[in-house]
């Protein structure tokens, strides 16, 4: 999990105009916060619904990287980073 939201953060850096960078990190931050709360009360409710079941609580949850997994791969980063670099109005070579 550490290495997907690595991974994640070095994109949405990529993908952010620079102008806007630090409301996206929010965004971003947002998101991952509210995932640590909202993964484990799920894993929780779901043991508690099927009267102890671990093993259909962590299925649940490994069902959420399964759907992000698949949102991801909607992700056009091509054509997030022309967007990104039309908005700084710079190419990517250039220096900051």
């Amino acid at each position: 999990m550490g290495s997907s939201q690595s991974a994640d953060r070095a994109l949405s850096g990529v993908l952010a105009p620079e102008r806007r960078r630090a409301a996206f990190f929010d965004l971003w931050s947002f998101a991952v916060r509210l995932s640590a709360i909202f993964g484990p009360m799920t894993y929780g409710l779901v043991t508690w619904l099927t009267h102890g079941n671990h093993r259909l609580a962590i299925a649940s949850t490994g069902l959420f990287f399964v759907v992000g997994l698949a949102l991801r791969t909607r992700v056009n980063v091509p054509r997030g980073l022309a967007a990104a670099v039309s908005a700084n109005g710079k190419t990517p070579s250039q220096p900051g």
